[in-house]
């Protein structure tokens, strides 16, 4: 099992590091939701946005506001506050999808303009920046044809695209 968090005050149930604090992210059960575990999130490149070793500035965490499991192309995808979309076969382990992957408007050389990583770079121990685009992102799969679609709202709610997902 697998679950999107944008707030948890009972860090301690959820086996975080600071106990007692709201700790946000992504989080996996082996064992059918008796036991939670924090996820870890990476940026494609090795470098970790999140885990359950990381630090941060403040007891947050990073916000992760919808996760969709595609049963055709055998993937979660997930949306991450500040960060963008993220791909897991098992749950456990979490890599940002490439730049032209994200949804949102195409530049001419393909690229997703407003989901990239130079608007949004990795930030570890941070949860991210605004310049960002996502604020909430919500997903939906076709069973079938494992098309998947992502709709995404910045800090101020404003509408930043519906888009589909190419999940690999």
């Amino acid at each position: 099992m697998v679950a999107a968090v944008s707030q948890a005050y009972e860090g301690a149930l959820v086996n975080a590091v600071w106990p007692g604090a709201s700790y946000e992210g992504l989080y996996y059960s082996l064992d059918g939701g008796a036991t939670w575990s924090l996820a870890t999130i990476t940026d494609g490149a090795g470098t970790d946005v999140q885990g359950p070793n990381t630090s941060f500035a403040l007891p947050d965490g990073n916000a992760a506001t919808s996760v969709v499991w595609n049963p055709v192309r055998k993937l979660f995808i997930a949306a991450v506050r500040y960060h963008g979309y993220y791909q897991s076969s098992d749950g456990i382990t979490w890599t940002r999808m490439s730049d032209q992957d994200q949804p949102g408007a195409a530049t001419s050389t393909g690229t997703s303009a407003s989901l990239s990583s130079a608007w949004c770079p990795t930030s570890p121990g941070g949860t991210g920046l605004p310049t960002c685009p996502i604020f909430r992102g919500t997903l939906a799969v076709n069973p079938q044809t494992g098309d998947t679609f992502a709709w995404t709202v910045d800090e101020f709610n404003h509408d930043q695209e519906f888009g589909r997902i190419c999940a690999r």
